[in-house]
Parts: C-alpha cells; structure tokens; sequence
C-alpha cells in the first residue's frame, strides 16, 4: 500500500535481522552503522527502530511519520486478513508497501 507517510521513507531504511541484545561494545554499534548504510531508518528485528536526522527536530517529525506509515500497514494488512508477522523478516517479504 503507497501512502504518503510511507513514501517519505521509499528507499530509505534497512532491516537487522540479529539481535544481539544490550550492547556493551563499540563493535555492536559498528554492526548497526554497517548494517544502516546510507538509509535514514532502521528496523531491528525483535527491538526496535533506529532513526538518523541531522536535528532533533527531523527526528521526531521523521519518528512521527514513519510511526503512522507503519500504522497504516497494519490496518491494511488486518482488513486484507494478510498475515502481520513472520519468523524471520526479510526485506522481500516485509517491507513498507
């Protein structure tokens, strides 16, 4: 489903599909930099979102709309009775539509 949050992010995210659990390490925070690459968002399976912006303000503005596209996605995909969630993410089978 294209809706006008999601194409904020249209090529613009990444998925990590290992969690590690807490980081205590510089290493970890390498991984999540290599795994971002030169996406703005990355979805970390198990956890959480990962967001860059060159302010503070983007970040919310850009957190905000990005929770709404994942909102939308959702609610499509609950009234299309399309299975949400899957063992293991990958970016063909779960993606931003």
């Amino acid at each position: 489903m294209y809706h006008q949050n999601s194409c904020l992010f249209y090529k613009s995210y990444a998925y990590d599909n290992e969690y590690n659990g807490l980081s205590h390490c510089v290493d970890e925070g390498k991984r999540l930099a290599k795994v971002l690459g030169d996406n703005r968002v990355l979805f970390m399976c198990n956890h959480g979102v990962l967001l860059t912006a060159s302010t503070a303000e983007r970040a919310f503005d850009d957190m905000y709309y990005l929770e709404r596209a994942c909102m939308f996605q959702v609610r499509k995909r609950q009234k299309c009775n399309v299975i949400l969630f899957c063992c293991k993410f990958s970016k063909k089978d779960c993606y931003l539509e």
